[in-house]
């Protein structure tokens, strides 16, 4: 255990049991747990989606119609998670301490940081095998690694003489420093995307990629004998099981985390110290993203019909969305509670403004979001189809990515909910409520000609909406500050946040001192990722985690209808803590209607 930290865990299991059985008993009179394990139902916002994953291109398949993408439009120091070397190895246990899906067997124990681990393995371990390793060491260096592949016929060789200290020397030697890469290239090695850098710096590093995924598909199976996955042209029906795909690996301070997902490759490199638990979260909401912009469909048949197609021309003018997607991952608490915020506001004036908007609703609009701050003021969706979390962050991400299209009129443009079906497009008119608040209006339809009557849907709401008394409550709330946790009198409590899993939402105050500065502040989203990840870990979750430091004493608790993360003053007993949390769930209990919509407008 680190002595700089002087960290201790509840030595005595019992203990904790003790804190969790207390908190348990004690919050029973609030009427906070409900059902078990309830899911929301048709009138909800959780749940698995139902009747809202709209699979397959059929017209029976598909009720709403979703336009198919034949044409796609364009448009203009931290807190240590490790701790040290012992709590890595705990991190590491809870994420199985593999890089492999197949990760079964006794051979699988390799050193960390200089070899990989891959699946249970029947195939041969050829010369490669070593190339491969090579290629990590290498790779993690920033060096331009030599890799020889049967399954790429791309080399890139190692100059072993000083080059010279040019502008490419050193816009390379700032490439390699970045905390984070993402890097997304197809399956034949043809670079997408790279978050940093030009391309040019990762065609060599494209076709290493592509060779390390290749070798762990092409040399280890299942255990029943099944070949891995291999490129979408020659995949057959497959269930997940029974793929065997390079999940992970360790090189140095650098995690590098794969996210197969055939006919393209993700690959996140960071030394931030996230679980790979978030680093590959955060792979699939970057993936979501570029679904948003071309559908799965359509990059199915583009690679199935041109093994070398560029998928670059589709998702030009794009970046803008994609980049301030990234930069919110570092940051924003939604993407790695899988939840969005809403705006808290007097629960009437939510209701009417979901009410006046359902009034002036046309046939052709299936879903409508009002956002005023970057987050939800009022949501419609038709009762059939549960919009989920992930989908409602990319529309986000959509009002929220700064552009001038916005600030010139009304905005129409193409949006796929991966979520939601990820064979076809929405069409989402985007515009302002009231532009000098920053409110918008989404309004998102299947019909790919029904800009006008979106557009006539719009100004009757703001007409509406200006006449009545209505609009004087949403601009309070609005322009209203963030609740603070000092309001709250509490004894010390710092900061907290917390999840109601049944509408898929969360809810936290604004930062104060100590978390108000920038280092402060990310330490303590750093910190709240820590937690999520040991209270979630696959292979021992916990219900109730607390840990006490020189600089906080933190805990997290779930349940099957909340869960919390908070931390309190570092000196605070476990009996001042849970009389602390029993008060916060209380006054959370309280302002349940104005943190939460609760209600959100249902269409037959």
């Amino acid at each position: 255990m680190s002595s700089s930290q002087q960290e201790q865990h509840l030595a005595d299991a019992t203990e904790l049991e003790e804190l969790e059985r207390r908190l348990t008993l004690e919050s029973e009179g609030l009427d906070l747990d409900g059902e078990p394990g309830a899911h929301v139902d048709d009138d909800g916002e959780g749940g698995n989606g139902g009747d809202g994953e709209l699979g397959g291109e059929d017209e029976d398949d598909n009720p709403l119609e979703l336009s198919k993408p034949d044409v796609v439009f364009h448009m203009e120091d931290s807190f240590n998670q490790h701790d040290d070397d012992e709590d890595m190895d705990d991190d590491d246990a809870g994420e199985n301490d593999a890089m492999t899906e197949g990760d079964r067997g006794e051979d699988a124990r390799a050193s960390r940081g200089n070899s990989f681990r891959a699946g249970e393995g029947e195939g041969k371990r050829s010369r490669a095998g070593s190339n491969v390793r090579r290629a990590y060491e290498e790779l993690s260096q920033g060096r331009s690694p030599t890799v020889r592949s049967h399954a790429s016929s791309i080399t890139s060789r190692h100059d072993t003489e000083e080059p010279q200290r040019t502008d490419a020397a050193l816009e390379e030697a700032s490439w390699v420093e970045e905390d984070k890469h993402i890097i997304i290239l197809s399956d034949a090695g043809k670079p997408i995307y790279t978050r940093h850098g030009s391309e040019d710096m990762i065609v060599t590093r494209a076709g290493v990629i592509q060779a390390l995924i290749s070798f762990i598909e092409e040399n280890y199976r299942r255990p029943d004998g099944t070949h891995g996955s291999v490129p979408f042209r020659q995949q057959k029906e497959m269930t997940e099981d029974e793929r065997d795909e390079l999940m992970w690996f360790k090189a140095g301070e650098f995690y590098f985390v794969f996210l197969v997902r055939s006919p393209l490759y993700l690959l996140m490199v960071s030394k931030t110290g996230e679980a790979v638990k978030h680093l590959k979260q955060q792979l699939e909401y970057v993936y979501s993203q570029l679904l948003s912009i071309t559908t799965l469909s359509h990059i199915q048949r583009a690679f199935h019909r041109w093994s070398n197609y560029d998928l670059r021309c589709h998702l030009a003018g794009m970046e803008k969305f994609t980049e301030h997607l990234i930069d919110r991952l570092q940051a924003d608490y939604a993407f790695f509670l899988n939840a969005y915020q809403c705006l808290p506001m007097d629960p009437s004036v939510r209701d009417k403004l979901g009410a006046l908007i359902q009034q002036h609703k046309q046939k052709e609009v299936v879903f409508a979001l009002v956002v005023g701050n970057g987050k939800v003021m009022s949501l419609m969706r038709p009762r059939r189809f549960p919009l989920k979390p992930q989908d409602i962050l990319l529309m986000l991400n959509v009002v929220q990515t700064p552009t001038r299209s916005f600030d010139v009129g009304e905005t129409w443009m193409p949006l796929c909910l991966p979520h939601f079906n990820s064979s076809g497009f929405m069409h989402a008119h985007v515009t302002y409520l009231h532009e000098e608040e920053g409110i918008f209006l989404l309004l998102l339809s299947n019909k790919q000609d029904a800009f006008k009557t979106l557009s006539t849907c719009r100004n009757e709401i703001v007409s509406s909406l200006a006449d009545s008394k209505l609009l004087a409550g949403v601009l309070r709330a609005v322009r209203a500050e963030s609740f603070r946790v000092s309001t709250l009198k509490i004894p010390d409590l710092r900061h907290f946040v917390y999840k109601h899993i049944k509408t898929n939402q969360f809810t936290v105050p604004a930062l104060e001192p100590p978390y108000s500065e920038p280092d402060e502040e990310r330490r303590l989203f750093c910190l709240y990722q820590h937690v999520e990840s040991q209270m979630h870990a696959n292979n021992r979750p916990v219900k109730l985690f607390f840990r006490s430091s020189l600089q906080e004493a933190v805990l997290g608790w779930a349940t099957a209808t909340f869960e919390l993360y908070a931390v309190f003053d570092a000196l605070a007993t476990k009996q001042t803590v849970t009389a602390s949390v029993l008060a916060l769930l209380k006054w959370i209990k309280k302002s349940e209607t104005r943190l939460f919509m609760t209600s959100p407008q249902l269409t037959s």
